[in-house]
């Protein structure tokens, strides 16, 4: 007795048929009832899922087979998902995994011409499948990461497109790929071909991704969008006039002011940050080493404000006395010596005087 269960579920123009248990050789005439008349008589695209079949005879294998042949004469599609184990390995020594498609992967779809794919391209059907599968089924998700798979090289090369933005190659590629997933699960075939939908998309993120993650000091977008398009601007006349252009070549070429163009070249430079570990061109010194410190000396700046006057108003002498003290830290007798007075008469200027300054700043008699 048939130990298998095959669960036929329809999809607008593709019918999944998932196989649960053992498809032996009793089972045989019930798997070709199944599938025969979807594919040979209505010509439409199955989707046979094995993942959950505990094993496989040579004649289910070989009937599988044959109606993936017959099924192709008839307009129709069949493909296998899912195979492992024991049941892979029947489908590969009876020669039925090829026609089934059970190794159908890697192929270059991101140098492929997908305008007009034809009905034995295997991307085109398997976004179909996708689109009409649940979403919370096994198959869905084995089949995604199937065509997720044979797409990444799109995503990386879309990704090395923007590689001469200054950003990490593995924080593009990474970006390009999740677009790539977003793509994948929002696709119908209704909506038209995939791959402009694909690229437009992965385009678009990774410019939002440049635009809004990119920038140590955001300015505003308008800056962001025109310091782009200056530095393609740079590039592009630099060909054409054989030499680098000036900020007035770039402005007459992008019709935009002159004043504007700098504005955008100036927000391009404040796009990446230094660190204040890296070291300085002319020293061997970290930036932080060279970067200006607290100046004690500010918290002083209202008493000497206060005492200019003063000092202004003090006896030449006197203020020659304090310049020599205080300035040039001479002592008491080399400040006697040098204006021909005794040391007791300078000490005696020097205490009266800064009693006086310290009234002034206190306001005390």
């Amino acid at each position: 007795m048939s130990r298998v269960v095959i669960d036929s579920q329809q999809f607008e123009q593709v019918q999944l048929a998932v196989v649960r248990g053992c498809l032996d050789d009793a089972a045989v005439a019930d798997l070709r009832a199944a599938l025969y008349r979807p594919l040979c008589e209505q010509g439409r695209d199955v989707l046979v899922d094995l993942s959950e079949a505990t094993g496989l005879s040579s004649d289910a294998a070989e009937v599988l087979g044959r109606l993936a042949t017959d099924a192709r004469e008839s307009g129709g599609h069949l493909q296998v998902v899912g195979a492992k184990g024991a049941v892979l390995e029947t489908l590969q020594a009876s020669g039925a995994a090829e026609p089934l498609g059970v190794h159908k992967s890697g192929y270059p779809y991101a140098s492929r011409s997908r305008t007009h794919p034809g009905r034995d391209d295997p991307l085109p059907r398997a976004l179909d499948h996708l689109a009409r599968l649940p979403r919370d089924s096994p198959t869905y998700r084995q089949l995604r990461d199937r065509v997720v798979t044979d797409l990444l090289p799109l995503a990386n090369q879309i990704a090395r497109r923007f590689h001469h933005r200054g950003e990490p190659g593995e924080d593009l590629t990474q970006v390009a790929v999740v677009a790539l997933l977003n793509v994948v699960d929002r696709y119908h075939p209704e909506r038209g071909d995939f791959f402009p939908f694909a690229v437009t998309t992965m385009t678009g993120e990774l410019k939002r991704h440049l635009r809004d993650r990119s920038w140590a000091v955001r300015p505003p977008r308008r800056l962001q969008q025109l310091s782009l398009e200056v530095r393609w601007a740079e590039t592009h006349l630099g060909q054409l006039l054989g030499r680098s252009p000036t900020p007035a070549d770039i402005a007459d070429f992008l019709d935009v002011s002159e004043e504007s163009v700098l504005e955008a070249v100036a927000a391009h430079q404040a796009r990446r940050s230094t660190s204040l570990q890296a070291p300085v061109r002319a020293a061997d010194v970290p930036l932080v080493d060279t970067l200006g410190d607290h100046d004690h000396r500010l918290d002083d700046i209202d008493s000497w404000v206060s005492l200019r006057d003063v000092i202004t108003n003090l006896p030449e002498r006197t203020r020659r006395i304090l310049e020599m003290r205080f300035g040039h830290g001479m002592t008491q007798s080399q400040i006697a010596h040098a204006v021909g007075v005794s040391q007791m008469h300078v000490s005696r200027i020097l205490t009266a005087t800064l009693h006086r300054l310290r009234q002034a700043l206190t306001g005390e008699e």
